[in-house]
């Protein structure tokens, strides 16, 4: 596997990990019910369970960075050409 194929599969499971840590923190503050319902009058979330939030949305903008990076380093050919 080339190396920034496994750079993105950690990526990844980085990423899964925050949405973890982000859903727990969140239901300890806010609870089950306030997760499932309609999120317009959801309080912000203050403590580490915002830091958490805030982790996780900027893992998931970078990650995107980073699909494109990986896809055209990936899609290049190295070697003699025919």
């Amino acid at each position: 596997m080339k190396p920034e194929m496994l750079l993105l599969l950690w990526a990844v499971v980085l990423t899964f990990a925050h949405v973890l840590i982000a859903a727990s923190g969140a239901f300890m503050q806010v609870g089950l019910p306030m997760l499932a319902g309609n999120r317009d009058n959801m309080p912000a979330l203050t403590g580490w369970a915002g830091r958490a939030q805030r982790a996780h949305r900027n893992m998931l903008e970078n990650l995107v960075l980073s699909l494109r990076r990986s896809y055209s380093w990936s899609s290049q050919r190295v070697g003699p050409t025919r």
